[in-house]
């Protein structure tokens, strides 16, 4: 089968491509041979912002999508932490998601091994994520964390120039990009990831040779695990600019754990929720703990500590 594939132009997006329709071909047992359109999204465009100024809801995936749509491409494939809950239940529906090699935040510092509370005082640390800069201000309100925008090569350049004592990046990330660099991986149960993370997504329209292919076909065990993520960003109507972070396990036995955490921008609030259950009801899990988390951030707005 011949496919276009539309995808970001980076080293690590064209790698993602290569592991997801590989891994889809095994699945479905269908020989898969791809072509890329690549694609600049918003937020490749605008590289030197800060995510919240360009609007963070489908920065890294808009323009991606809309080549699906126009029939420019068959398929589309995201990491799955960059798609917004909203726009796949129309016409594109995500069709497959590849397994993921990590799911952990990992702490790439200057000043040696160690957690992000170990980072001295004064000490600054580069991310463009609202979540991790709200959970290490959460651990260590000590370090300056400052904008770091740029694929994974230019931040190491930056670190090892000086200009930041640390940086926080995806393991799955570091994994396939084979990067060769000493990082902390941070527990998941300690410093929980975007949901989603280390995950990637295949989409296509609705009715097409790929979304026909692939409907009947039984889902992967990691299906559910994803959609449970997803389903506490559902549930908290993120969007929102709350800080919200997801991770969910098998514990065998066809049972599964979810955590989810929310955390005002700076860090000084944060609140944790966990549940258990069958993995056929994950995602219903990661809706209920979703809207809890907004119901606490409800309050924190309401007695003017959400901020």
């Amino acid at each position: 089968m011949r496919v276009r594939v539309a995808a970001r132009g980076s080293r690590l997006s064209l790698l993602q491509v290569e592991q997801a329709l590989e891994e889809l071909s095994r699945y479905a047992g269908v020989s898969m041979h791809w072509e890329v359109v690549r694609v600049k999204s918003a937020g490749d465009v605008w590289s030197d912002r800060p995510l919240e100024s360009i609007g963070v809801v489908g920065v890294f995936t808009r323009e991606v999508d809309r080549a699906v749509a126009s029939g420019a491409a068959d398929i589309a494939v995201h990491s799955l932490k960059d798609m917004p809950t909203s726009g796949y239940g129309g016409p594109l529906k995500i069709v497959y998601i590849a397994s993921r090699p990590s799911a952990r935040d990992a702490l790439i510092s200057r000043q040696g091994p160690g957690r992000v509370e170990d980072l001295e005082p004064g000490s600054t640390l580069g991310t463009s994520s609202a979540r991790r800069r709200a959970l290490s201000l959460h651990y260590n309100p000590r370090i300056r964390v400052e904008n770091l925008r740029g694929n994974l090569d230019t931040r190491l350049r930056k670190l090892r120039e000086g200009l930041y004592d640390a940086i926080l990046a995806s393991e799955a990330g570091l994994i396939r990009l084979g990067v060769d660099v000493e990082y902390t991986p941070l527990d998941p149960s300690y410093f929980p990831p975007a949901p989603g993370q280390g995950f990637v997504a295949v989409v296509a329209r609705v009715g097409s040779k790929v979304e026909k292919m692939l409907r009947d076909l039984d889902k992967p065990p990691w299906w559910h695990v994803a959609w449970a993520e997803r389903g506490v960003l559902e549930g908290a109507r993120a969007g929102c600019r709350t800080p919200v972070a997801a991770y969910a396990e098998p514990l065998g036995g066809g049972m599964v754990r979810v955590t989810a955490a929310a955390l005002s921008p700076d860090g000084s609030r944060a609140y944790w929720a966990r549940a258990e259950g069958m993995i056929g009801e994950a995602r219903r899990i990661g809706v209920r703990l979703g809207e809890e988390l907004s119901r606490v951030v409800e309050g924190w707005h309401n007695t003017g500590g959400g901020s």
